[in-house]
């Protein structure tokens, strides 16, 4: 963003003469890259590195920034109390 240092922007989205600007494009829908929502190939594996880091039994990264965290949380959480309450 426009607030990141101008190296940083730069060394990102390139900028200087020649150079090439690895982060500029958005390329999720690649087949070769794999898919965020159906994980088969590197970001399954990147996800099981992940995992292997936090100590937990699994990782998902997330879209959408933190909202889209914060609301798959909570969907979560309503979702285990509503099958806990069902089990009564």
């Amino acid at each position: 963003g426009e607030g990141a240092p101008a190296p940083l922007r730069e060394a990102v989205l390139g900028g200087a003469a020649g150079r090439t600007a690895p982060l500029r494009s958005d390329l999720p829908e690649l087949p070769e890259l794999d898919n965020l929502f159906s994980a088969e190939g590197p970001i399954h594996e990147a996800q099981q590195l992940a995992s292997e880091a936090f100590g937990a039994r699994s990782t998902h990264f997330l879209i959408n920034g933190s909202t889209g965290g914060i609301l798959a949380a909570v969907i979560a959480c309503v979702q285990h109390f509503l099958s806990a309450r069902q089990g009564r």
